[in-house]
């Protein structure tokens, strides 16, 4: 339950913190001048869109709403925990009603594509959260998440966690 906990608690902490990159993208100054806009890359794009469906599954997580994380879900995607709990998906989503995250803090986010139609979304994750009723000690830990084009469509395929080690 623990470990389910947490895997929620990091795609939403993961979720949050590419919304609040590309907001602050969005505000931050240009370095050079110029009178028209620069276009984004179509990686610079598509590492955008990556980032902001990786959070989003945190914030479906936080909201509660396993309706919304199923949606950018294979059907076959797994979970591993930082206690090493793997879980296939439609138990994922049985704990998202359980599951109350307080507050989450995603740093370090990383996109890269291996392969065609494959991207690694990597970062670090931190949150506090609940699962039914049971607070989880906050950690934080390194994430990755593997997104797939599927269909014309991105897919998160594998989700894992590994506790950052204290120094």
């Amino acid at each position: 339950m623990i470990t389910n906990v947490k895997k929620y608690l990091s795609v939403l902490l993961f979720a949050t913190w590419i919304l609040a990159s590309l907001a602050l993208a969005e505000t931050s100054p240009s370095t050079t001048p110029s009178t028209k806009a620069a276009k984004p890359s179509k990686t610079a794009a598509l590492e955008a869109q990556l980032i902001a469906l990786e959070t989003g599954t945190w914030e479906a997580a936080k909201r509660q709403d396993a309706k919304a994380f199923a949606a950018v879900c294979l059907d076959d995607c797994v979970e591993i925990y930082g206690d090493g709990t793997v879980l296939p998906i439609k138990d994922v989503l049985a704990q998202v009603p359980d599951t109350v995250i307080g507050e989450y803090k995603i740093e370090d986010i990383a996109v890269t594509f291996p392969i065609n139609q494959t991207a690694l979304v990597r970062y670090k994750v931190w949150a506090r959260m609940s699962y039914k009723g049971q607070e989880t000690p906050p950690q934080w830990v390194y994430a990755t998440a593997v997104w797939v084009e599927k269909d014309g469509a991105w897919k998160a395929a594998f989700y894992q966690e590994t506790p950052v080690p204290k120094k």
